[in-house]
């Protein structure tokens, strides 16, 4: 029977405080950069007195609960990390009652979660063509009826189906007048170039991912998606009438 390893715990010498890089200073710091005036100002603010913590804050959380990618090295990993709690500084509400760590803290476990599970899904379903040999003779003929590279045909088709849609999200853009609206249309126009680099898991994924490049409220962000569906659904019920 094997015998069972016990964990080693790290005890603090009597006396010896634990260090806190995510404290009261950090949120005094996230007040003054989101309150500065000039860009200049908040990149000082940020680099000094917020980066040193957010870049620890993501160094813990990847050593403690064991995130890895298979795309990206740990240093890696960290900077994305840093850089989506970054695009979330100004989504903290002080007087909603939660404290900064507590707040950055799940941003960034979530963020985590999510990108690390995205990209194993991503590299798991890939296969290199170098490595079929050395596979079972059943795996290869179940590998070689999958692949298959899509025809000339198909992939004008492709092409031509993306210049629709980009011609469809300008109608859409004339039709909105709420600035709000407008806002997260600027949001989906993103989401749209920048398609092909993005992994998301699901749907909620991409409603996350919208709220942080919108900056909008959730609701606020929902409400004008559905205003945005029903244009989207006139334009394609004009389309099939003056087809017809």
């Amino acid at each position: 029977m094997a015998v069972k390893k016990k964990r080693k715990r790290i005890k603090r010498k009597p006396g010896q405080k634990s260090v806190l890089y995510f404290d009261k200073n950090t949120e005094v710091a996230i007040l003054a950069f989101l309150s500065a005036e000039n860009t200049r100002q908040r990149e000082l603010i940020y680099g000094e007195s917020i980066l040193p913590a957010v870049s620890k804050l993501s160094e813990s959380l990847i050593y403690v609960y064991g995130f890895k990618s298979p795309l990206m090295s740990t240093a890696e990993l960290i900077e994305e990390c840093n850089f989506s709690l970054y695009n979330s500084l100004h989504k903290w509400d002080p007087n909603k009652g939660s404290k900064a760590f507590s707040y950055f803290n799940v941003v960034a476990k979530n963020f985590l979660i999510n990108t690390t599970n995205g990209h194993r899904k991503k590299h798991y379903k890939h296969v290199y063509l170098n490595d079929v040999e050395n596979l079972g003779n059943d795996t290869q003929k179940q590998l070689s009826e999958y692949i298959e590279l899509p025809s000339t045909e198909e992939m004008m088709l492709q092409r031509e189906r993306g210049i629709e849609q980009v011609e469809r999200i300008k109608k859409i853009r004339m039709l909105l007048s709420d600035a709000r609206d407008l806002t997260v249309m600027s949001a989906v126009e993103k989401l749209f170039e920048s398609a092909e680099e993005l992994d998301f898991i699901n749907k909620q994924s991409i409603y996350v991912y919208l709220v942080e490049l919108s900056g909008m409220e959730k609701k606020i962000v929902t409400k004008s998606m559905s205003k945005i569906r029903k244009v989207y659904a006139q334009i394609l019920a004009d389309e099939s009438k003056a087809n017809k």
